[in-house]
This record gives C-alpha cells, sequence and structure tokens, in this order.
C-alpha cells in the first residue's frame, strides 16, 4: 500500500472506488474556489466607470455618517462629545470625498477598502475613556458596517475575494501596529508600502487586467469628461464641507472651558437676576 498526498492506493476495487469518491469532491471544491477568483467579462468595469461608481458610493457614505451623528448630536450631549462627533462627520466625510476626486480608479478603491475597515476597527474597540458612549458606537458601527458591505460589491467586480480580504488584513495588521492611533480618516493604502505585504501589494496594483478594456481614444474622451465631474463634483460638495467647517469652529469655541465658565456665570446671573425681580 502507498501513500501519496495522504490517499492509502491499494489494488482493492472498493479502495479505488474511494479514491475516484475523494477526487470527485476535490474537484468540486476546486471548481467552486475558482469561481471566487475570476470575474466574468460582463461584470468587469472600465476605470472611468469604478471611477464613477466611487463618486456615487461617496455621497451614500456622506449621507449615511452625517445622518448618523447629526442625530447623535442633536439628543442634547454634552458639549465635548458634540464637538467630537461633528468633527468625526467632517474628517470622514472629507476623507471619502478627498478619495473619490482622484483620478486613479484602483488607487481610490484600494483607499476606500482601508478607510472603511479602519474606521470600523475603531469604533468596534471603543473604550470607557472616551466621549462616545456604548450604544453611540454601537449606532456608528452599523452604518460602517453597512457602507463596507457596498463598498465591498463593488469591489468584487475589480478584484478577487483573496485580493480584497488581502487589503483587509494589512489595514488590520496595521491597526494592531498601532493601536493607540484613533484618527484614522487619512490613513491611505500606500501607508502600508513598507510593510510585510509589499509583495502583496505589488501583485495588486499589477492587476490592471481586470479592468474592461476601453480603445484609446475613448480613454481620452472619457478622461476628460471625467476630470469635469471630478471638478464639479467637489464644487457641489465644498460648500457643505465649509459649512460643517465653521460649525465646528463654533462648537470648538463653546466647548472651551473658558467659554464654558463664563456661560455658567451668565446662567447663573440671569437666575439670580429673576428671583430679585419676583
Amino acid at each position: 500500500m502507498i501513500n501519496i498526498f495522504n490517499i492509502q492506493l491499494a489494488t482493492g476495487e472498493g479502495e479505488w472506488q474511494n479514491i475516484m469518491m475523494n477526487l470527485k469532491q476535490a474537484l468540486i471544491i476546486m471548481s467552486f474556489l475558482l469561481s471566487f477568483s475570476v470575474i466574468a467579462d460582463e461584470d468587469k468595469l472600465t476605470t472611468f466607470e469604478l471611477n464613477k461608481k466611487l463618486l456615487a458610493f461617496s455621497d451614500n457614505y456622506q449621507e449615511a455618517i452625517a445622518e448618523v451623528t447629526d442625530k447623535i448630536i442633536a439628543e442634547g450631549i454634552d458639549p465635548k462629545a458634540r464637538t467630537m462627533y461633528h468633527t468625526v462627520k467632517l474628517f470622514y466625510v472629507n476623507s471619502a470625498i478627498s478619495i473619490a476626486i482622484e483620478s486613479d480608479a484602483i488607487h481610490q478603491l484600494l483607499d476606500m477598502i482601508v478607510m472603511l475597515r479602519l474606521q470600523r476597527l475603531v469604533w468596534k474597540n471603543v473604550s470607557d475613556e472616551t466621549l462616545a458612549t456604548k450604544d453611540q458606537a454601537k449606532r456608528i458601527l452599523l452604518e460602517l458596517d453597512k457602507l463596507e458591505v457596498q463598498l465591498h460589491k463593488l469591489a468584487t467586480r475589480v478584484f478577487t475575494y483573496a485580493d480584497i480580504n488581502t487589503v483587509v488584513s494589512l489595514a488590520e495588521n496595521w491597526k494592531k501596529d498601532n493601536p493607540e492611533r484613533n484618527y484614522v480618516a487619512f490613513v491611505r493604502f500606500q501607508n502600508f508600502a513598507n510593510s510585510e505585504g509589499k509583495a502583496k501589494i505589488d501583485k495588486i496594483l499589477s492587476k490592471g487586467g481586470l479592468f474592461s478594456s476601453i480603445s484609446e481614444v475613448n480613454y481620452e474622451i472619457e478622461e476628460s469628461r471625467f476630470a469635469i465631474e471630478r471638478a464639479m463634483f467637489m464644487a457641489n460638495r465644498m460648500p457643505i464641507l465649509l459649512e460643517w467647517q465653521a460649525e465646528l469652529f463654533l462648537y470648538k469655541s463653546l466647548s472651551t472651558e473658558e467659554i464654558t465658565q463664563t456661560l455658567e456665570q451668565t446662567q447663573r446671573l440671569t437666575e439670580s437676576a429673576e428671583r430679585i425681580s419676583l
């Protein structure tokens, strides 16, 4: 009896039937796994189609993050917590927009995947020492979870599941190496270039063939058209960011110790004046 790849081979008819059954099962499993590593031609995107879909995803991201943070702020939380949530809204949305207006579609997608995974890790591990309560953190995390599902669904039209998992693992390893870092909105895929996953990064970046082909003439036309779309996209969203920036400045001013003490003193003087007038 000879042992090859941990399969017992013998001359008996029953043994051969078992061997053939094992081989058939192995082929079925291999076919199933290959189905996850190959992208059908009809599902492929051009680089410009991916650019546009990431612009649309950025809008979905903005709406989801703004809505959940605004609801938390509207609940009348502590001034410092209010400032923190407004900062989260501004920095997170600004980060997503800055990624979406980039011209390199592959790096756009990779940066979005990294950004969302790191943000999820931050809110998943909220401690009692932070300004966020466990319930508030869960609400933020729920929105990030839903956004990540949407993004990974889009990513499967460009990368294999194995590629996506590699990017996610690199982000998770970075967070393990930097546990104190909670400001992660602007960490990008290239931040991992000097990590042990450098070879994996190079392999992923070399897979430009996963995109649908486009002629040189159409490429130049689409490139010019998308440049205009990017400019219009940013121009239409800049007023919102500027408004949020002004609000954040106001919240930070009102949450300083000096201003807080002044407001408390004013409130006490007002209450004293009301009692005297009575």
